[in-house]
């Protein structure tokens, strides 16, 4: 005799996105989305790291 299939629960999955950090000092809306997600500080300046995570 065969034994019946036991049903296995359904699982979801959830997609996370890491969001870049905003910086407080910095008015957001006069810079370009590029500048936002290198986070680009009041005097043009990222940093290496910022910089290497982007590309």
């Amino acid at each position: 005799m065969r034994a019946t299939k036991s049903s296995k629960t359904k699982t979801t999955t959830k997609l996370v996105m890491n969001l870049p950090e905003v910086n407080p000092s910095v008015n957001s809306s006069s810079q370009t989305p590029i500048e936002i997600e290198l986070k680009i500080d009041e005097n043009g300046m990222t940093t290496a790291s910022n910089l290497y995570a982007f590309f």
